[in-house]
């Protein structure tokens, strides 16, 4: 009930602010006692605390593209003599202010028409007139007014910023184009299936790494016959770790959670995989080696904590996990042999005496506690490989985000009717988050394949064509 009141109605991070204390190496050997004892309670550990970097604030320099061009406006001077009555000369500017300013987007019908000509001399020679005309480029799709930019930008709307379509409608609407919300969802549809060659592309590419995360949140489509009505599916993601070169990020939907899907998923991967503790992935392949997540054990000490009186102060997993943390941060950029080295030498013996603690408990905790430590022992094969693969992350947070990503979008649009919906939204959700990985512009790169791809005739579509529209091959310059 806590946890549930905590949900609703408070603070929701987990972030633990700096004056509770993390304690460091040397300081950390208090933890080897399985418990707190009441003689115990007024000692205080004077914990020598990692030291992170503080960040440095934000700049105008910094805030503003150098993309953005620069317009200057100087303001006139109106007088033209100095109290003498001299006459005066222009001596240069003086900067006042710079302001950011914004045209509201220019919708326009475009009528497209193909020239025709005709030979008038066979025409006179033969009585018979031959006409030729222009081909114009195929649209995105048949027999619509949707083109490439007004599709990207409804796409990159509900993908990238979370505006579901029936409020893209009326705002459309207003700009004088009164078109109903299904239109824009089959378009979406519609647009899912052009990009499908490479939206697999990606998913190819990230089967071929040696290093994977992955995560599956609930998502609903209404009209799946595979599900009953009241259940609902579930949206996978794959996505490469944060220290690839072409980081991709890949969506799929499925009706179920079961395990025949994680296998269908990371089918021809056989490298190292970083997920939670759900069971279906212990279906995957033996080929492929798991990793477990931190940030997913340290949630169930902080959840056990945080609704008792003193319980964050006194976790003593909680203290340990969150030193871990603090000193993976400095080396969270480093190459993966520097920060392997870094884990075994720093990271690896605090992780001894975080599963000391838990072995030197003599029962097992009840209540939140009690899960907590049953989900780490469940993990610790896991999470001890941590210290094996310099590439992997020390938790699965960057999935996570992809998650909320599509979360967020989820609390706005609530659901797909059907199945198509469903795969179109992981199909756009996944060059979206592809795009924004390799930090490309996410309309321009999805108005550049609108554009591009139906151009590219069917047969021809195929590794080599669509190589370049990959997100980490494309130049949109």
């Amino acid at each position: 009930m806590a946890r549930f009141q905590r949900f609703v109605y408070g603070n929701r991070s987990e972030e633990i602010h700096s004056e509770q204390g993390t304690l460091s190496n040397e300081d950390a050997s208090v933890f080897f006692v399985p418990e707190h004892t009441g003689d115990q309670s007024d000692q205080s550990a004077t914990a020598a605390q990692v030291q992170e970097p503080k960040k440095s604030k934000a700049t105008r320099k910094k805030a503003l593209s150098k993309s953005l061009p620069i317009i200057e406006t100087v303001i006139p001077c109106d007088d033209e003599q100095c109290p003498q009555g001299h006459p005066l000369e222009v001596a240069g500017k003086r900067f006042v202010r710079e302001e950011v300013v914004i045209i509201p987007q220019v919708i326009y019908r475009h009528q497209i028409y193909e020239e025709v000509k005709k030979c008038a001399t066979c025409a006179k020679q033969t009585d018979h007139t031959q006409f030729f005309q222009g081909h114009a480029p195929r649209p995105l799709i048949a027999h619509s007014l949707g083109s490439a930019s007004m599709v990207a930008t409804i796409a990159y709307n509900k993908y990238g910023l979370s505006l579901p379509l029936y409020r893209q409608a009326k705002e459309f609407k207003r700009a004088g184009v009164d078109l109903p919300e299904t239109t824009y969802a089959n378009w979406m549809t519609k647009a899912s299936v052009v990009v499908q060659p490479v939206v697999n592309l990606i998913r190819e590419h990230l089967v071929a790494q040696p290093f994977l995360q992955g995560d599956e949140t609930p998502y609903k489509a209404i009209r799946d016959p595979r599900k009953s009505g009241r259940s609902h599916g579930y949206m996978w993601v794959m996505r490469s770790v944060q220290s690839s070169s072409e980081p991709g990020v890949y969506y799929a939907y499925d009706a179920t959670r079961a395990g025949a899907f994680a296998q269908e998923l990371y089918e021809g991967f056989s490298g190292v995989l970083q997920c939670d503790g759900y069971s279906g992935y212990n279906k995957l392949d033996d080929a492929i080696t798991r990793t477990g997540c931190m940030a997913h054990v340290r949630r169930r000490f902080y959840d056990a904590a945080v609704h008792l009186k003193n319980g964050i102060e006194d976790s003593v997993p909680l203290k340990l996990i969150d030193t871990m943390f603090m000193l993976e941060r400095q080396v969270q950029h480093a190459p993966a042999g520097e920060r392997q080295a870094f884990r075994i030498k720093n990271i690896a013996p605090l992780m001894k005496k975080f599963w000391a603690w838990i072995d030197g408990l003599t029962a097992l905790p009840k209540g939140a506690l009690g899960r907590a430590v049953k989900y780490a022992q469940n993990q610790r094969i896991y999470l001890d490989r941590l210290m094996d693969y310099g590439e992997i992350d020390f938790s699965n947070n960057a999935t996570e985000r992809s998650v909320k990503d599509l979360v967020i979008g989820r609390k706005n649009y609530l659901f797909s009717t059907s199945v198509d919906g469903a795969e179109a939204n992981a199909n756009l959700m996944t060059l979206c988050e592809t795009a924004k990985a390799n930090q490309l512009d996410v309309f321009k790169y999805l108005k550049c394949l609108f554009e591009k791809l139906p151009q590219i005739p069917e047969f021809e579509l195929n590794e080599t064509t669509l190589a370049p529209y990959l997100p980490w091959n494309i130049s949109l310059d």
